[in-house]
């Protein structure tokens, strides 16, 4: 198997530890998949070897960081630079990067806003250069987490204040834009 691109980050907060993937998540992550979480029903027809394989190529492009509640592994925050995204309010510095939550085990609304929190505040101090957050809202799935991202002061831009790159492909190929039926939030680091 190669190896997941790891990238040392620990951040520590009582008994909430936010941590970067390691090899050593890869046997979570098969039981993600055949449980449902991370493809939204079970999975069975994808081998062990197809998920090591997404989660390697996920690591590569992503920064993937695993979320324990006293040494238990129950959910990843995931975040990628995004290029796509124009935004015409100078209070939102480059660059701009994509944040995603899933929780896979039950904890409270509290720990979920504690754990977004104490994700934030940790940027502050890693070595990775992040300016702004983004976040969009556009499944039912990603609908569930907004309260958590407004109660992290994410704030709602309005539709006039953004466009995207993508928008010329979407109407040239004739494809509906689903920035156009989300909701973009955004925070300063």
């Amino acid at each position: 198997m190669k190896k997941i691109k790891e990238h040392n980050f620990v951040f520590k907060s009582g008994n909430i530890t936010i941590r970067t993937i390691k090899n050593s998540d890869i046997e979570f992550y098969k039981n993600w998949y055949k449980e449902g979480h991370i493809l939204k029903e079970a999975v069975n027809s994808i081998s062990n070897d197809e998920i090591e394989r997404m989660i390697y190529l996920d690591s590569k492009i992503l920064y993937i960081f695993i979320i324990e509640i006293e040494g238990n592994n129950c959910g990843e925050i995931s975040v990628t630079k995004d290029t796509s995204v124009i935004v015409r309010n100078n209070e939102y510095i480059k660059p701009f990067y994509s944040i995603w939550m899933n929780i896979y085990n039950d904890i409270s609304d509290t720990e979920i806003v504690t754990v977004l929190s104490n994700f934030i505040i940790s940027l502050k101090t890693s070595k990775l250069k992040i300016n702004t957050l983004l976040t969009m809202i556009y499944t039912d799935d990603e609908k569930k987490y907004e309260e958590y991202y407004l109660k992290c002061n994410f704030k709602e831009i309005r539709r006039e204040n953004y466009k995207t790159k993508m928008e010329k492909f979407f109407s040239k190929k004739g494809i509906e834009n689903p920035y156009y039926k989300s909701k973009i939030l955004m925070r300063k680091v």
